[in-house]
């Protein structure tokens, strides 16, 4: 039986992952808040399980697709307004008028340890004014999009629900840390790395949903693993995330992120420097937190930090940038 090419660490003679001498990753103990001997990585014969889940979680998410949530008609509208330069403040005002969990979560937002400096706003009108068109059109996309992640779903198997918050504030954070970089280093266009960072890792999200499915009708003789788990994350959810995408007819250069986001060599014109923008930190801020991250990801990584003109010193920077950011993600959006 041919094995999925295991998208994660494999044990190796030794037990130590083979890594680049280059420079930009000579220290992973100044990237990762664990241990660095605490890394699990999958083993050989656990592929064989990867192959079988993967190839279940495929078929249940493709013949049960009209199962798929509908992507909310404001978070759509949101995405729209966060590229389209003619909008306006009073145009979120209205927005969030007419939706009061998004009022709720902007007068939230303006009140949070990041903007209220202490004085509380009460309509939606001083929130929006608080906090500017650019961190409002940032808000509202993240908390339209918000329903997706619904992490908070009932789930047969314990060590699932987890995943849904991790994924969330990964992408939260990644999508922060994306606009940053590209506003910084003047690569592409910022808005769409920060809707390419929220969305980047959605088929995460048909992985859970199919698999929580698969376990709650004890289609499963045994629940995965943790290690495979994130095996079946890093297996499916590119393919799954495509076609979630177009499913949700997200705007193209977001599909382009999904798409590309993994791929070593991305197209290298102007318009995918976003995609690199997201690889460098989704993949920095995945080495800093996750003790199980895909073999290929500090390559990745280095194409698209050389890509970007990185130069080898950028990492303490970006990872002091991406703690920042995921406090930022926790006070906003916990």
């Amino acid at each position: 039986m041919r094995h999925a090419q295991n998208p994660l660490v494999v044990d190796q003679p030794g037990g130590h992952k083979s890594r680049t001498k280059d420079p930009m990753f000579a220290s992973l103990e100044q990237v990762a808040e664990y241990e660095v001997d605490r890394r699990a990585p999958i083993k050989t014969e656990e592929l064989e399980w990867v192959d079988e889940l993967a190839l279940a979680i495929s078929r249940e998410f493709r013949t049960n697709a009209r199962a798929l949530p509908a992507f909310p008609a404001t978070a759509q509208r949101a995405l729209e307004m966060v590229v389209d330069p003619s909008v306006e403040i009073g145009d979120y005002i209205q927005l969030a008028n007419h939706d009061p969990s998004t009022a709720a979560e902007i007068l939230r937002a303006s009140n949070s340890a990041a903007f209220s400096r202490g004085v509380e706003v009460a309509t939606v009108r001083d929130a929006v004014i608080r906090l500017g068109i650019a961190e409002v059109a940032n808000v509202v996309a993240v908390t339209t999009s918000r329903a997706l992640f619904n992490f908070k779903r009932k789930n047969a198997y314990q060590d699932i629900a987890p995943l849904w918050h991790h994924v969330w504030t990964h992408s939260v954070t990644s999508a922060y840390a994306a606009l940053w970089l590209s506003v910084s280093r003047r690569a592409g266009d910022s808005k769409k790395a920060f809707l390419g960072g929220l969305l980047h890792d959605i088929g995460k999200i048909g992985v859970l949903g199919s698999l929580s499915t698969l376990i709650a009708r004890g289609n499963l003789e045994d629940p995965p693993t943790p290690r495979v788990l994130h095996a079946l994350l890093e297996e499916l959810h590119v393919a799954l995330g495509t076609e979630m995408a177009h499913s949700w007819h997200l705007p193209r250069h977001v599909i382009d992120i999904c798409t590309e986001h993994h791929e070593l060599e991305p197209p290298g014109d102007v318009k995918m420097y976003e995609v690199h923008a997201v690889r460098v930190v989704s993949g920095v801020n995945q080495m800093r937190i996750n003790p199980i991250y895909r073999k290929d990801l500090e390559l990745e990584i280095d194409i698209s930090a050389r890509a970007l003109g990185l130069q080898d010193d950028f990492l303490a920077e970006t990872v002091d940038h991406i703690r920042e950011f995921a406090e930022k993600s926790h006070q906003l959006y916990a």
